[in-house]
């Protein structure tokens, strides 16, 4: 697993924010992975 497992600590998702304004807005990005090797059949929920 290349990510520690501790989610937005952790360097998963990440928001930007001018502090004192965050009513202006959030930005944010989420890092995601995908297993190359993995299949779905959609028989599985």
């Amino acid at each position: 697993m290349p990510t520690p497992g501790n989610g937005a600590r952790g360097g998963l998702l990440r928001l930007k924010y001018r502090e004192g304004r965050i009513e202006k807005g959030v930005a944010g990005s989420l890092t995601l992975g995908v297993d190359p090797d993995a299949t779905h059949d959609g028989t599985d929920l």
